[in-house]
């Protein structure tokens, strides 16, 4: 919000700070006590478990603008949900140096890796030209609890009766 900002009552606001308490967050996986349902939930700490869990696809933290740092159940359930996705002991307890915060880094680090592979891929699938009367497709194969994935850009025809006609 700049300065220059009305509320509804025509006052100037004060632009927006961030929160400082869990802004600049380099290393979510690097707590300093444990998160959960019996942990200690130091607001920092949740907010790097919030931001890992985004990282991997487990929890949408768009639906909050970014990491709260208050656990609760949306977070319970986020937790519980990767757990019970990686064959993890299911209990919502994300411990220092303990399998599940480990195994949140290994699908981080993993999912970065296919992200930036995957853009590659787009940049040069781009410059592949389908023939006309086809379309440019993915079929990707991956394999269950690893995270690995392979992608197959091929060029398919349209469907008969659909699609754009070569």
């Amino acid at each position: 919000m700049s300065l220059n900002t009305k509320d509804p009552f025509g006052r100037f606001m004060p632009p927006e700070q961030p929160d400082m308490e869990i802004a600049d967050i380099k290393d979510p996986t690097a707590l300093s006590a444990p998160v959960g349902a019996f942990g200690k939930n130091k607001r920092r700490d949740v907010a790097k478990v919030e931001t890992i869990l985004a990282d991997v696809g487990a929890l949408d933290i768009d639906k909050t603008d970014g990491p709260t740092g208050y656990w609760g159940m949306r977070m319970d359930e986020a937790t519980r949900k990767f757990q019970k996705e990686n064959g993890l002991k299911v209990d919502a307890q994300i411990n220092l140096g303990g399998k599940t915060v480990t195994r949140l880094a290994e699908t981080r680090d993993a999912a970065k890796h296919r992200k930036e592979r995957r853009e590659k891929q787009t940049e040069e699938t781009d410059e592949k030209n389908c023939p006309r009367g086809t379309y440019l497709t993915n079929h990707r194969i991956c394999i269950p609890k690893t995270g690995l994935c392979i992608d197959n850009w091929i060029c398919e025809p349209y469907p008969s009766g659909g699609g754009i006609r070569g």
